[in-house]
């Protein structure tokens, strides 16, 4: 009771537990548990349980919980300090103080002796006994905890295994566009350039065109034809172009 809360066998909701109010002829008893003990850390630690027994109208018997409280032992200051159960569950709390389970302290350590022959009993009872005295409860919800991260998980890394596939995708034809963009503008740097010298011929042609007409002509500017001038351009162009090659 002082461990874990829970009353022993045959105590009829803490009824029986408790002195009858009846036999002491009172309206109402107060009981207290205290236990001493260490804590996984060697520290001294007091756990406290106050109860009521009421007697109301009818010969009814009634129990209440008046106060729970754990007092350990500050190691900074050395000061005494009370934790209600109003801040912890204190049946929780104790057994893990102990470092010892619930099931262990309940069915082990402090055994009712009317219940300590418990590994004789049904497959059933023994079954459940065991699963939580070793936790197989708990195990057992971990590894389908467990299985439910790995299938989360195998499907996210699917997920972004196929986000980088098409990452990589879309990388490789912007790399192809690049690739495209610099050699058009390669091209028509090259381009630019060479209509620049055709226009620089040109504009030298025409104005040969006018000084060879000026001279037959008796020193009148007159331009030749447009058709003789594209020939002689496109001449000299093609010329010029088979030089080149």
């Amino acid at each position: 009771m002082a461990t874990t809360g829970e009353l022993p066998p045959s105590a009829r909701a803490g009824q029986a537990f408790i002195h009858d109010p009846k036999v002491a002829d009172v309206t109402e008893v107060k009981a207290q548990i205290k236990l001493r003990f260490r804590d996984v850390r060697a520290q001294p630690c007091v756990v406290t349980r106050s109860f009521q027994l009421a007697q109301k109208s009818g010969g009814k018997l009634e129990k209440k919980d008046l106060d729970q409280a754990i007092q350990t032992i500050d190691e900074k200051t050395g000061e005494k300090v009370s934790v209600s159960r109003k801040c912890a569950d204190i049946n929780a709390t104790v057994p893990d103080m102990m470092g010892v389970s619930k099931a262990i302290l309940e069915n082990v350590v402090f055994v009712h002796q009317e219940d300590s022959n418990w590994p004789l009993g049904e497959a059933a009872t023994l079954k459940k006994k065991f699963d939580e005295i070793f936790s197989a409860t708990k195990y057992t919800k971990a590894l389908e905890h467990i299985g439910r991260l790995r299938k989360e998980q195998a499907a996210a890394i699917k997920e972004h295994k196929l986000r980088v596939e098409n990452l990589r995708l879309q990388k490789d034809h912007a790399s192809k566009l690049k690739d495209r963009h610099d050699d058009a503008r390669d091209k028509a740097t090259a381009l630019g350039s060479r209509m620049k010298e055709l226009q620089v011929r040109f504009a030298g042609m025409r104005l040969k065109g006018f000084s060879r007409s000026s001279q037959n002509r008796g020193g009148h500017l007159t331009p030749l034809p447009a058709l003789e001038l594209s020939k002689r351009f496109f001449t000299s162009v093609n010329y010029s172009s088979g030089e080149d090659r």
